[in-house]
């Protein structure tokens, strides 16, 4: 008796070790996993929406939507959450993304490249922003996420900044190139008045 309550002792002590051991890897695993969920790694990257193909993650997603929203604030400051809706910044957002899409792609293929104007254009703004968060008190990581998102980093902020600057540069570029006679514009006038008559 005395050698059967021992190995079942043993038994006990084995489960028990097996049961505790589980736990702990389990509370392991689930602990890693919120510090990587709470770290917005996982969001951050996420696609949030695709457009003609290409992949746009949370992060880049919250931008365009964040600058949309603040292009507006800066129209109607605090009255803008009366007369902007979500829906509308949204649809503003795809918008602006299509086109800086569409505009690097047409600026690839042309061989189109910033000039070294342009390149100091784009570090004398994120050289603002860090004196403006610095001003504020802030890191310059925090004062983008204030802005932009939680989600967005510095090297979101400075890429998009990078791909909306080429954009635009590219746009106007473009259309400083065209060039219209005075019968090319009464043409189109007759064809289309009402795109042009208020």
């Amino acid at each position: 008796p005395k050698a059967a309550r021992e190995a079942e002792r043993k038994a006990k002590e084995r489960k028990s070790n097996i049961l505790y051991g589980t736990i702990g890897v389990v509370f392991v695993l689930v602990t890693a996993f919120l510090v990587i969920y709470n770290s917005g790694v996982l969001q951050r990257n996420a696609t949030a929406v695709t457009i003609d193909g290409e992949n746009y993650t949370a992060a880049e997603y919250s931008y365009y939507y964040n600058a949309v929203y603040q292009s507006y604030y800066q129209q109607y400051g605090s009255y803008t959450d009366m007369l902007v809706t979500p829906e509308n910044l949204q649809e503003q957002t795809l918008n602006e993304m299509k086109f800086i899409q569409a505009a690097l792609a047409r600026a690839e293929e042309e061989g189109f490249t910033l000039d070294e104007e342009d390149e100091q254009t784009i570090q004398n703004q994120i050289d603002a922003f860090k004196t403006q968060a610095s001003a504020m008190g802030q890191s310059y990581s925090a004062y983008i996420k204030q802005i932009y998102g939680s989600l967005v980093t510095k090297s979101v902020f400075e890429a998009n900044l990078r791909r909306g600057m080429t954009a635009s540069l590219f746009a106007q570029a473009y259309q400083d190139s065209l060039e219209y006679t005075d019968s090319d514009i009464q043409t189109e006038y007759e064809a289309n008045p009402n795109d042009y008559d208020m």
